[in-house]
């Protein structure tokens, strides 16, 4: 997908963004002094604003052109909520008619099978999660909690990833 290469204790430093209040100028100051996009941020947002717009699938594809565009727009507007102008930007693509990927289909064998094309996923999912969940808890919260969630996975191949996040979520 999109992560491939990053580290779990790399997801684990970087498990506090709140995707519901992010705003732009934390956007804006992370990219301007990374090497490289945000990916573990863009991936959570992206899985939030997804959630909220009741679509269940990750579309990794699309994540560098809304990111272009969200980028012109929180340079000029650095108080506004990440997560608001991204969805703008998601609402305004036309999403594949299928995807590997999918928050209400996507069980553990598919993601153990093809790990390294779903390497975001799980991230994607947990930002998917904290939008639909009550206490917007994460599975990013520690390298512990992330690598027990990807061992159970391992260990369940049959489980929908979603249920089990949620298993490990709480």
């Amino acid at each position: 997908m999109l992560l491939a290469g990053l580290p779990a204790s790399a997801l684990a430093a970087n498990a506090k963004i709140d995707p519901a209040n992010y705003i732009c100028a934390e956007l804006v100051a992370l990219t301007s002094t990374a090497q490289e996009a945000p990916l573990f941020e863009l991936l959570q947002i992206d899985g939030y604003a997804a959630a909220a717009a009741g679509q269940d699938m990750a579309v990794p594809q699309a994540v560098a052109p809304i990111l272009a565009q969200v980028m012109g727009i929180c340079q000029a507007r650095p108080t506004e909520k990440v997560v608001d102008v991204w969805q703008h930007m998601r609402d305004g693509l036309v999403l594949p008619a299928s995807s590997p990927w999918r928050a209400d289909t996507t069980v553990c064998k598919a993601y153990n099978e093809n790990q390294e094309d779903g390497s975001g996923f799980p991230v994607w999912l947990d930002g998917y999660n904290r939008q639909k969940s009550e206490n917007n808890a994460s599975i990013l919260n520690s390298n512990e909690s992330f690598q027990g969630f990807l061992k159970d996975c391992a260990r369940k191949p049959e489980a929908l990833m979603l249920d089990l996040l949620r298993e490990h979520a709480k």
